[in-house]
C-alpha cells in the first residue's frame, strides 16, 4: 500500500499533535500504516459497521481506539476531540452528505490541525460498472475533489495541496486548519 499503492500519495505532516484521527477505519489497512508512520500519536478510529472495526481493532492492536459509530460522535458529550489530524478514507453508505461529513472532521481539529481526505478525480473516466457496484457495496464513498477544496477555501483553510495516488484516478487532498 506505501509503495505504489493507496497510500503511496499520502505524505503526513510532521507538525501534527495530540491524536490521530481515521474515519472510516474499515478494515484497518489504512489505519495500520498510519499507526507504524506516526508511532508517537495515539490513534483514534470509527466505522459504522462493527465487523469492520472487529476486524481493524485487531490489525491496528491495543493502543489504538477504534470503535463503532459515526464520525460525529468521537469525543463524547463534551467539545469533541481536539486532534492534530483527521484522515477521512470516503463515506459509508447511510453517511450525512460530503459537506456535514467535511464539517464534523473540520471541528475535531485543532488550530494547524491538517485534514486529509481521499478523493475521486472526477476527470477520469471510470467504467459505469463501478458506480454501480458502489451502490450495492459497502464500501466507502469517495469525495469530489473540486467540492473539497472548495469546502476547505470556504472554511479558512490554508496550504491546500493535492497529491496523486500511484497508478489510480484517486488523490490525497490535505489542507491545514487556520
Amino acid at each position: 500500500l506505501r509503495d505504489g499503492g493507496m497510500l503511496s500519495g499520502l505524505e503526513l505532516p510532521e507538525t501534527a499533535h495530540g491524536p490521530v484521527v481515521i474515519y472510516p477505519v474499515g478494515f484497518g489497512v489504512e489505519a495500520a500504516w498510519l499507526s507504524e508512520a506516526l508511532p508517537d500519536h495515539q490513534l483514534v478510529g470509527a466505522d459504522p459497521d462493527g465487523e469492520k472495526v472487529r476486524v481493524a481493532s485487531r490489525v491496528v492492536g491495543a493502543d489504538a481506539d477504534i470503535r463503532t459509530g459515526r464520525l460525529e460522535d468521537l469525543g463524547g458529550d463534551t467539545d469533541g476531540l481536539k486532534t492534530g489530524m483527521v484522515v477521512l478514507t470516503g463515506r459509508p453508505p447511510g453517511s450525512p452528505d460530503p459537506q456535514t461529513m467535511l464539517r464534523a472532521a473540520a471541528g475535531h481539529l485543532a488550530a494547524g490541525g491538517h485534514l486529509i481526505i481521499l478523493a475521486q478525480a472526477p476527470e477520469e473516466k471510470r467504467p459505469w460498472f463501478h458506480g454501480l457496484a458502489e451502490k450495492f457495496t459497502s464500501e466507502p464513498e469517495l469525495y469530489n475533489p473540486a467540492a473539497v477544496e472548495a469546502f476547505l477555501r470556504r472554511e479558512g483553510f490554508q496550504q491546500i495541496q493535492r497529491n496523486p495516488v500511484a497508478e489510480s484516478t484517486t488523490l490525497w487532498i490535505r489542507a491545514e486548519k487556520a
